[in-house]
């Protein structure tokens, strides 16, 4: 049965309930455009991490990219670019501060 899908911010098409729709959602629920340049993005999203009092380092792996949050209890994202896990690492701060955008 063929996923349901939605037209993201870059018009590409990504299937509803994906990664890149998710993220694409968390952004433009924190007032990012996902259409940023990727230097303007990662600033934009270390900035809206930064909002809900968090701060966080990151680390390039084989992989991709790790993100980290020290405090309150270690916690760590991954992604294939950059960007993806500082969006990962905002989407869980937002959870656990829903107050801000």
């Amino acid at each position: 049965m063929p996923r349901t899908t939605l037209e993201s911010p870059r018009r590409s098409r990504a299937p509803v309930g994906s990664p890149a729709a998710a993220l694409a959602s968390v952004m433009l629920q924190a007032g990012i455009d996902p259409r940023h340049e990727a230097e303007d993005l990662q600033e934009a999203l270390q900035r809206a991490i930064a909002l809900h009092r968090y701060s966080c380092t990151w680390t390039r792996v084989p992989a991709g990219w790790v993100v980290a949050i020290p405090f309150p209890e270690p916690h760590r994202f991954f992604g294939t670019t950059l960007e993806e896990a500082l969006a990962w690492c905002l989407a869980w701060v937002q959870t656990r501060d829903p107050r801000l955008p």
